[in-house]
């Protein structure tokens, strides 16, 4: 659906030259809900807002549904454009209209169908997004939450194939946050979009993304699926954003590590394993006790996972066959003190 291929840009700011994204390339598969991460500054904005060319690269190539846009002028750009939905951090409603003349705005623009093809399509948004009874409400007379959901009835009136989602949840409480993000997966599944998504927030990655991109400094530092990414980071940039989610740094805070006399393994499962005893078989197969020092089970998505910190007492030989069979039952293993 997407491919990017070394994508550069550099803005010039009080006559000094800043560099904005460097050598950005990856690829969108169609139907994926694709999370772009960063801090504040990192280029994730830039780069979202280069899929559908509100921002030039200054070079690189930019493919959607195969087609390269890199290129193509501003006239070319509105048929293009049209395929792809953009929801905005701050919602960008006009306040002088209905939430049903917000959502029809689009199909105005594009004199997509008549008026009562409109009216039809206007409905069956409203009832999409859980509005059908504010349609004549006005934005002022909205929540946050209703605010974003008329941004994205908005963003799929011309029935775009792609959508790009801008810090969508950001100025939101974190109940209407989850019942946003809930929308946008179910969105994604219903009608097979494409949705791309940048945040700063590692928990609505967490909570919707199938893969994500870890952006610092312009540049793309880590990919892969979320599991992956969020269970096993690599570059430090994206450990510091994980850490903050999981308090994984409460542990050596705490002074549990510090005291530990055993053996301290952080274990970390996903799926079905998830719903074992993992923790209770591992002790009576191997003769072991165990304390549970910190730990967290939860869900990726739609995948089931467990990351726990234990505190192991035992012979020495049956530590190390622990951790064998513990392998053998896909549980990663990782050794602490």
């Amino acid at each position: 659906m997407i491919r990017l291929e070394n994508l550069q840009k550099t803005f010039v700011v009080d006559g000094r030259a800043v560099p904005a994204l460097d050598g950005i390339s990856l690829e969108v598969p169609a139907g994926e809900v694709f999370g772009i991460i960063g801090r504040s500054g990192a280029g994730k904005s830039t780069l979202i807002r280069m899929l559908n060319l509100l921002e030039r690269p200054d070079s690189g190539r930019i493919f959607v549904d195969g087609h390269d846009i890199s290129g193509l002028s501003d006239a070319a750009l509105r048929g293009v454009r049209q395929q792809i939905g953009m929801v905005f951090q701050h919602f960008n409603l006009l306040s002088s209209r209905t939430v049903a003349q917000n959502v029809r705005l689009p199909l105005e623009l594009t004199a997509s169908g008549s008026r009562a093809e409109q009216d039809a399509r206007v409905a069956e948004l409203l009832e999409l997004v859980g509005l059908r009874e504010h349609r004549d409400k006005y934005p002022s007379q909205l929540s946050g939450g209703q605010k974003q959901r008329v941004g994205i009835a908005r963003a799929l009136a011309n029935r775009p194939k792609l959508l790009l989602c801008d810090e969508a949840t950001s100025a939101l409480d974190p109940q209407t946050t989850q019942a946003i993000l809930d929308l946008i997966a179910d969105i994604n599944r219903k009608l097979e979009l494409t949705v791309v998504l940048i945040t700063h927030e590692m928990g609505v990655i967490r909570r919707i993304a199938d893969r994500v991109a870890v952006i610092d400094a312009g540049a793309i530092v880590e990919i892969g699926a979320v599991s992956d990414v969020f269970l096993h980071p690599q570059h430090p940039a994206t450990q510091s954003m994980v850490a903050e989610l999981s308090h994984a740094d409460e542990l050596e805070d705490s002074g549990l590590l510090a005291s530990a006399t055993g053996a301290v393994w952080r274990l970390t499962f996903v799926g079905a394993t998830t719903h074992e005893p993992i923790l209770f078989d591992t002790a009576s197969r191997y003769g072991l006790s165990f304390s549970l020092l910190q730990g967290t089970v939860s869900r990726l998505k739609d995948l089931p996972y467990g990351q726990l910190v234990v505190e192991w007492h035992g012979e020495a030989s049956r530590l190390a066959e622990a951790r064998e069979g513990l392998a053998a039952r896909d549980v990663v293993v990782e050794v602490l003190r």
